[in-house]
């Protein structure tokens, strides 16, 4: 009995960690449609700041020809992009010279989660920054 209930345990977690590996999977076509930026998440050494729905903020239509259309305010720019890994995402420029790497933290129907590794503002070793930008599905 006790040796049933082991292999049941051991299997009832082997199916839980397969269905968390299932719900890490990135379905890069989820890409496609207009995405809002939320908020912005920054870290710098320590030091973090949070800000929520900006008026001005930029909205994102990613095309299936990998092509984004960025909309600010009354201003329109476009570039490429692409999916590198199955959670690394570029933007290109036309000449298909990299403007910036984001790591996918999130991508379903409603969310996409981007992470952006930035610059240290001080120059030395163990320096840490990065920007989170959250968006909705329009």
């Amino acid at each position: 009995m006790m040796r049933i209930l082991t292999l049941t345990l051991k299997f009832l977690i082997l199916i839980a960690f397969i269905k968390c590996k299932e719900e890490n999977v990135i379905n890069p076509a989820l890409l496609i449609g207009n995405w809002q930026v939320d908020s912005i998440y920054t870290y710098q050494n320590g030091f973090d700041f949070m800000r929520r729905g900006g008026t001005n903020w930029g909205s994102y239509q990613y095309h299936n020809s990998g092509k984004i259309s960025e909309h600010k305010m009354e201003n329109k720019r476009e570039f490429l992009f692409e999916v590198i890994a199955p959670d690394s995402l570029v933007y290109k420029s036309p000449d298909q010279k990299p403007l910036a790497t984001f790591k996918i933290m999130k991508l379903n129907d409603k969310v996409l989660v981007l992470k952006k590794n930035l610059q240290p503002l001080i120059k030395g070793p163990n320096q840490q920054s990065y920007e989170v930008r959250f968006f909705s599905k329009n």
